[in-house]
């Protein structure tokens, strides 16, 4: 079961009680449920987004766009760029086998903006599935926390994320959602890396 933060989001100014929550709690209103293994503790915590959109491009490349706000104003995106397609049966341990790039943000919305960046690489799959969805499936991915703005306080550090959902596949609530995240890190006073963005 995942563990609750809520009170390792503390910070002088703003107590973030919503950014991961209890595995236990009602997925109502959540398309993706993610888990993430700290590598600093036993307990794993869970993660979930209202929204899962995708998009493969020309040329082969598959981005997928998770987004959520919370009940006190946070808002969050996690962009999976796809760079290959891995074959069936392929291992996770295996250093090759990392196809994805993953950047996770969490933003407030007061100002001056404060804004936590995590970035991370992993296996990650994505195949066509029923209704015009993408059935995603992170099966080994790390992440850490890359950036901060503000006052934030990272509560999970270095991580193994890990989970699988069906995304719509959508390429404007894609665009939408890549056009918000960028006006997001601006407005946090950061310029997103051009490998990134698009």
């Amino acid at each position: 079961m995942g563990h609750s933060l809520l009170m390792r989001y503390l910070t002088p100014l703003l107590i973030l009680l919503a950014l991961l929550t209890l595995g236990g709690c009602s997925t109502q209103g959540r398309v993706a449920t993610l888990r993430l293994q700290p590598q600093r503790d036993a307990e794993a915590f869970v993660q979930r987004f209202a929204n899962a959109y995708a998009v493969t491009r020309d040329d082969g490349q598959t981005d997928v766009v998770l987004t959520d706000t919370t009940s006190n104003d946070l808002t969050l995106y996690m962009h999976l760029r796809l760079l290959w397609r891995p074959m069936s049966g392929t291992k996770t341990d295996q250093p090759s086998t990392t196809n994805a790039v993953i950047d996770w943000y969490v933003f407030s919305q007061d100002e001056p903006r404060k804004m936590l960046r995590y970035t991370g690489a992993g296996l990650v799959t994505a195949n066509p599935s029923a209704g015009d969805k993408t059935y995603v499936s992170i099966r080994n991915a790390s992440l850490r926390l890359a950036a901060r703005r503000g006052d934030l306080v990272d509560p999970v550090g270095p991580s193994t994320l890990t989970g699988s959902f069906h995304a719509q596949v959508d390429s404007g609530q894609v665009e939408r959602a890549l056009a918000d995240l960028e006006s997001n890190t601006r407005a946090a006073g950061i310029t997103r890396p051009q490998d990134a963005a698009r």
